[in-house]
């Protein structure tokens, strides 16, 4: 199933259980998220979703800073991307 508003697009690949990340805001990417990984995304976001100064990194190597805005779209994406995964129990 693929996705793709707001900031994170990427294809939920049903059986095995990975989101695969293709894009975040408008950065190219490959990243496999198990659930897991999404949900402590998703947790630490909502904790902090207040906090300025956010950068999230891509394969260590590129930083994407996010302002307050970019927190809520990916927190909403999260919320859509967490759907996929309660359908596949």
């Amino acid at each position: 199933m693929c996705r793709q508003e707001n900031m994170v697009t990427g294809v939920y690949i049903k059986g095995t259980n990975p989101f695969d990340v293709q894009q975040i805001k408008h950065f190219q990417t490959k990243s496999l998220l198990s659930l897991e990984q999404l949900t402590h995304l998703h947790k630490y976001l909502e904790k902090h979703n207040d906090d300025t100064g956010h950068i999230l990194t891509i394969k260590d190597q590129i930083l994407v800073p996010l302002s307050r805005m970019d927190v809520q779209m990916i927190l909403e994406d999260f919320k859509a991307i967490h759907k996929f995964y309660q359908a596949d129990d």
